[in-house]
C-alpha cells in the first residue's frame, strides 16, 4: 500500500491496468477533471466505504447497504459479501432503495476512450461501483479478481465498473 502515482502518460496507465487483468477496459473508469474535488468531497465522503461506492439501479437511485456492513464498512469481507449478495438478486424491493445524489452530477468517464460515462444507457439491472487507486498496491487484487468473477457468473443481471481515483484525467 502507499504506491506513489508516478505515470505521465494514460497509455502507460492503462497498460499497467491491462495488465494486472483486474477488469475489462471497457469497465474502468476515471473522473474527469472538473467533478475530481467534488466526487471525492462529495461522493466518497457522504455516500461511500474506502473501497465501495455502491449499488446503483439508475442515476439516483441506490441499493441501502446492510446493517452489517454500515458497522464496519472498512471490512473487505463484508464489504465483498454485499457485492456477491447485490450480485445475486434479480430485483430489489422499494425497501431496498433509497434516492442518492445523482451519480450525473460527477462526469465519469471510461478509461478506454475518454468517452463520458451514462449510468441510464447501461440497461443491466444494477451497477455496481468500487474503487481502484494505484496506492492501494496489491492490497485488494484478490478481493477485485473475486468480484469480477462473480460478475461474470451473474453477466445478465449486473455490471461493476471499477472508479479510478488516481488523477487520470491530468495525463496526456
Amino acid at each position: 500500500m502507499n504506491n506513489s502515482f508516478s505515470f505521465k502518460q494514460k497509455a502507460d496507465f492503462i497498460q499497467y491496468i491491462n495488465k494486472k487483468k483486474l477488469f475489462k477496459i471497457n469497465q474502468v473508469l476515471f473522473i474527469d477533471k472538473a467533478s475530481y474535488t467534488k466526487f471525492f468531497n462529495e461522493k466518497l465522503t457522504d455516500d461511500s466505504t474506502l473501497f465501495y461506492v455502491g449499488t446503483y439501479l439508475n442515476d439516483s437511485t441506490m441499493v441501502k447497504r446492510s446493517k452489517l456492513l454500515n458497522e464496519n464498512n472498512s471490512c473487505s469481507g463484508r464489504i465483498e459479501n454485499e457485492i456477491k449478495q447485490n450480485l445475486n438478486k434479480n430485483n430489489f424491493s422499494v425497501d431496498d432503495l433509497k434516492q442518492v445524489s445523482n451519480l450525473s452530477n460527477y462526469t465519469l468517464r471510461y478509461l478506454s476512450n475518454n468517452e463520458i460515462f451514462d449510468i441510464n444507457a447501461d440497461k443491466k439491472l444494477s451497477k455496481i461501483f468500487i474503487t481502484y487507486t494505484y496506492r492501494y498496491g496489491k492490497w485488494y487484487d484478490n478481493l477485485y479478481k473475486e468480484i469480477n468473477e462473480l460478475q461474470q457468473l451473474n453477466n445478465q443481471n449486473t455490471n461493476v465498473y471499477l472508479v479510478c481515483l488516481d488523477p487520470i484525467s491530468t495525463l496526456p
